[in-house]
């Protein structure tokens, strides 16, 4: 191949040479010619394109040889590929099974954390004001929360707690997303969405208590937290960023507010509306607006003196609510500072018949995040008691904190409670030191 190339290589050149020499031999004759005297020539222009068309006719037959030249090189390495290829084949055990493991049992297993709330309390006022407040160890609670998504559509939660009174069901729902667009369906047990903090177990407060317009006019703990159905619909936004609507409805087992009945002929309703909104790539604030209301009246409350069963007439608790919260956070700094600002008021009216029942209460704090583990923050509330005649009295708490982050599975708190008002003899001072640790792949979660 390679001598045939060379070969048509060497017949171009001479052709090319020839052209030249007769070129110069005819420009020499003529110009001698043209001394002496002028003859007739021949005509050379029918050569010339001759020679020209053979030449490009050889520059032709030299591309056609490279291109083939380059297409046989291209096939002898597909078949060098491919015999490597076919060695691979033959090595390769097709006896072999592989597995991934998806459909382990282990697989099916539900994910389960454990949150741990202890700590120390000192009492600074001698004697104490009442006897939860002496100076000692404390031990709240060992909660283990259990979590599984049960197939496409549907979820479960189950939180078991162990206090040193004993073993209590925190919560137990299902939820299902999906079924209906933006809507989800929660069944079971469960923290009532009245409010912004009912809903967040009491390791995961920003504060080690609940405030005290919760505990004194819902009772308790200071959390309503009933059996029933939940509706949460993800609204279209309207006049927010986002609107959110909860409808629950539920027994009325809260005997602070309701009947105490587990089972009653009138459930307990709750309305609840969030608004939030995107004030700027730093800022935004959400607006709540939360109702319930519910039976008081006792079913089932005796017998008289004929033997007949005493049921009261009916009556209704009303507990209305609305909160806010505003938190500023640069993206650029959110790791080491942020402030937030949350506020709630609470307002009870409780029909009892020949009397009413009214009382108010609200709370707010303030807290910023000062480096990546601390933060400082205070918060204050005041509440009326819930009892008849009570338009002058009220009891009132300041409570400064700092709460460090060592890690994402262990949290550190120190706070102060002062506490005063019309219902104490003298003010209650307390030092609090909380330790908060978890472990499992939920840890910290509010709910």
């Amino acid at each position: 191949m390679k001598k045939y190339i060379i070969f048509l290589l060497l017949i171009g050149s001479t052709v090319v040479l020839g052209q030249n020499s007769v070129n110069k031999s005819s420009d020499t004759n003529s110009s001698s010619k043209d001394k002496t005297e002028t003859y007739p020539t021949k005509n050379t222009n029918g050569e010339n394109e001759k020679i020209n068309k053979k030449i490009e006719t050889l520059n032709k037959e030299i591309e056609k040889l490279k291109k083939f030249k380059a297409e046989q090189e291209l096939k002898a390495l597909r078949q060098e590929a491919m015999a490597q290829t076919n060695e691979k084949k033959d090595d390769f055990d097709t006896n072999k099974t592989f597995s991934g493991g998806q459909t382990a049992q282990q697989a099916l297993n539900p994910e389960i954390s454990v949150v741990t709330d202890m700590g120390f309390k000192a009492n600074i006022a001698d004697p104490p004001s009442n006897e939860n407040n002496r100076t000692g160890a404390y031990f709240r609670v060992a909660a283990f929360h259990i979590q599984s998504d049960l197939d496409p559509f549907s979820k479960t939660f189950i939180g078991i707690e162990v206090h040193p009174e004993g073993i209590e069901l925190g919560e137990a729902f299902i939820d299902w997303n999906g079924l209906i667009p933006s809507l989800t369906i929660r069944v079971g047990k469960f923290l009532q969405n009245f409010g912004i903090i009912n809903r967040w177990h009491m390791p995961s407060l920003d504060q080690f208590d609940n405030p005290l317009p919760a505990v004194t006019l819902l009772g308790g703990k200071g959390k309503l937290n009933n059996y029933g159905i939940s509706l949460h619909w993800i609204m279209p936004a309207l006049w927010a960023s986002s609107n959110e609507l909860f409808l629950e409805i539920t027994n009325s087992s809260n005997p602070n507010l309701f009947g105490g009945e587990a089972y009653s002929v009138i459930p307990t309703t709750l309305l609840r509306l969030v608004n939030y909104y995107d004030l700027s790539q730093s800022d935004y604030l959400n607006i709540g607006f939360s109702g319930i209301m519910g039976p008081n009246n006792k079913y089932h409350a005796g017998f008289d003196e004929n033997g007949k069963e005493i049921n009261e007439d009916t009556r209704f608790t009303y507990l209305g609510g609305m909160d806010l919260t505003f938190l500023h956070e640069n993206p650029k700094f959110a790791k080491t500072s942020s402030f937030l600002w949350r506020t709630e008021l609470y307002y009870l009216y409780k029909d009892l018949g020949k009397d009413k029942l009214k009382a108010y209460g609200a709370y707010s704090y303030m807290q910023a995040k000062v480096t990546e583990r601390i933060s400082l923050g205070t918060r204050f509330d005041y509440t009326q008691p819930a009892e008849l005649d009570n338009s002058d009295k009220y009891t009132y708490q300041v409570v400064p904190y700092l709460t460090f982050m060592q890690s994402p599975w262990v949290k550190i708190r120190l706070q102060y409670n002062f506490k005063n008002g019309t219902e104490m003899d003298k003010a209650d001072h307390r030092i609090i030191l909380q330790f908060i640790w978890a472990a499992g792949p939920h840890k910290h979660e509010r709910y």
